[in-house]
C-alpha cells in the first residue's frame, strides 16, 4: 500500500504542469493532453512490485511473455485509436491501457496481497534508500521527454511531428531485442555480488550478445529508413528519413547502456549511478539545444546519437571501476559488432545502388538489402569473431529445444518417431 501511495505524487505533480505546458507553448490541447499523460504514472508505477516479484523468483518466461504482449499491443491498439479519430491520444490511451494490462497481471500471477494500512513507517526508509533510485529516475523522465520540449520550443508542430514519428520508428528494433535483456541480467548479476569479476565477467558476456544482435539490426534499420517509409507510409512522413537515419545510429548505442543499467545496481552503486544519470541529462539537453538550433529535429536526432555514445561508453567503464576490466575488455566485446555490422550494410546498401532509380525505394530493396546484410553479417562474426558465433548458436539450440518442448505438435512428432531398422542388403 505504500508503494502504491507514494506512485500517485509523479501524477499530481505532473498534473499539476498541466496548465504551465499549455501556456508555454501555446496550445490549449496540451492541457488535456498532459493530465492523461499523468495517469501513467500510478498505473505504470503500481506494477513496480509485482514484476519484482516475478524477477526475484526468476520467472523470466513470464516477465518476457508479459514484455512481448505489451510490445505487440501497443502498435495495435495506437493504429485502431488513429483509425477511430482521436487524433494525438492516439499515443496516450493506448499506453495507459497497456500499462493498466500490465500491472493487472502482474499482480494476479503473483498473487501478492495488499495491506489496506499505509505503513507510514515505512515511507522514511523507502524515501532514505530509494532518493538516489527516485533521482535517476528523474533523469530518466526528463531525457525521455526533452528532445521533444526543446524542439517544441524552437520550431513548430510540423517539424516536432517528423521527429517524434522517426524516433519512435527507431526504438522498434532496440524495444524487440532488448526488451528483456535487464529483466534476466539484473537478478543474475545479483547473485555475484561476492565476486565482482565474475560479476564483471557476466556483464561482459551479456554486452558482448546483445552488441553482437542490436548494433547491426540498428545498422540496417538505418539503411532501410528510406524504402521503408516510402513503401509504408505517406509522403507527408518522408522528411523524417534523414532524422530516422541518425536516430537509428544512436539507437545502437543506447542498447549498450543496458548491461551498465543492470551491473550499477547490482553493485549497490546506487549513489554513483544517480550522478551519472544527473551530469548526463545536463549533457543531453546541451547537445540537442545546440543540435536542434543549427540543423532542426535532424541536428536534434545527432545530438541524441552523441548523447547515447557517450552516456553508454562513460557508464559500462565506470561500472567496471571496481573490477579488473576496463576500455580493452569494453572495445573487445563491443568491436565486432560495429564493423561487421557497418561492412556488411555498408555492402548491402551499396548494392542497392546497382539497381535501377525506380527499384530503390520499393520493396525489392528491403529484400536485397536485408538479405545480403544478414548473409555478409554472419560470415563476418563466424569467422572474425568465433566467440560470438558459438555464444549464438548456443543460444539458438536453447531457443529451439525449448520450443520443441512448447509445441505439441512438434514434441509428439519427436516423441512418436520410431527409427527404422536398416535393410538387410546381403
Amino acid at each position: 500500500m505504500t508503494t502504491i501511495s507514494l506512485a500517485c505524487a509523479p501524477c499530481d505533480a505532473w498534473g499539476a504542469c498541466a496548465p504551465i505546458a499549455a501556456r508555454v507553448y501555446h496550445e490549449r490541447a496540451m492541457l488535456g493532453l498532459t493530465l492523461a499523460m499523468s495517469m501513467g504514472f500510478p498505473l505504470a508505477n503500481a506494477s513496480l512490485v509485482p514484476l519484482a516479484k516475478l524477477r526475484i523468483d526468476l520467472r523470466f518466461r513470464t516477465l518476457a511473455v508479459l514484455g512481448m504482449l505489451n510490445n505487440a499491443l501497443l502498435p495495435l491498439l495506437t493504429i485502431l485509436f488513429a483509425w477511430g479519430g482521436y487524433a494525438a491520444y492516439s499515443f496516450i490511451w493506448p499506453r495507459l491501457i497497456c500499462a493498466a494490462l500490465t500491472a493487472g497481471a502482474a499482480w494476479y500471477l503473483t498473487r501478492a496481497v495488499i495491506k489496506p494500512r499505509l505503513e507510514l513507517h515505512l515511507w522514511r526508509r523507502l524515501l532514505g534508500v530509494g532518493a538516489a533510485t527516485f533521482g535517476t529516475r528523474i533523469t530518466f523522465l526528463l531525457v525521455t521527454n526533452g528532445d521533444y520540449l526543446t524542439l517544441g520550443l524552437m520550431y513548430p508542430a510540423a517539424v516536432v511531428g517528423a521527429y517524434f514519428f522517426a524516433f519512435n520508428l527507431s526504438t522498434q528494433t532496440t524495444a524487440l531485442v532488448v526488451v528483456n535483456f535487464n529483466n534476466v541480467l539484473f537478478p543474475a548479476l545479483c547473485k555475484l555480488q561476492a565476486d565482482v569479476n565474475r560479476q564483471a565477467r557476466a556483464m561482459l558476456r551479456g554486452l558482448r550478445m546483445l552488441a553482437t544482435i542490436a548494433v547491426p539490426c540498428c545498422f540496417l534499420q538505418a539503411a532501410l529508413a528510406g524504402p521503408g517509409i516510402h513503401v509504408l507510409f505517406q509522403p507527408k512522413w518522408y522528411p523524417a528519413i534523414p532524422v530516422l537515419q541518425v536516430l537509428s545510429i544512436g539507437m545502437a548505442f543506447s542498447a549498450l547502456a543496458w548491461p551498465a543499467a543492470s551491473l550499477l545496481p547490482a553493485q549497490g552503486r546506487f549513489s554513483v549511478q544517480a550522478v551519472m544519470a544527473w551530469i548526463s541529462c545536463v549533457l543531453f539537453f546541451i547537445l540537442v539545444g545546440i543540435g536542434a538550433y543549427l540543423y532542426g529535429n535532424v541536428g536534434a536526432g545527432a545530438g541524441v546519437a552523441i548523447y547515447w555514445a557517450i552516456y553508454s561508453l562513460s557508464n559500462l567503464r565506470i561500472s567496471l571501476s571496481p573490477t579488473d576490466f576496463g576500455w580493452r575488455e569494453i572495445f573487445d566485446s563491443i568491436k565486432g559488432s560495429f564493423i561487421g555490422g557497418a561492412i556488411a550494410v555498408g555492402i548491402a546498401s551499396a548494392a542497392r545502388m546497382l539497381l535501377p532509380s525506380s527499384f530503390r525505394n520499393g520493396w525489392i530493396t528491403i529484400v536485397l538489402v536485408t538479405s545480403l546484410s544478414v548473409y555478409l553479417y554472419r560470415l563476418y562474426v563466424r569467422r572474425m569473431d568465433p566467440e560470438a558465433w558459438q555464444e549464438l548458436v548456443h543460444r539458438a539450440g536453447q531457443l529451439r529445444a525449448k520450443l520443441i518442448r512448447i509445441n505439441p505438435l512438434s514434441r509428439a512428432k519427436h516423441v512418436n518417431h520410431i527409427p527404422q531398422a536398416p535393410r538387410d542388403v546381403s
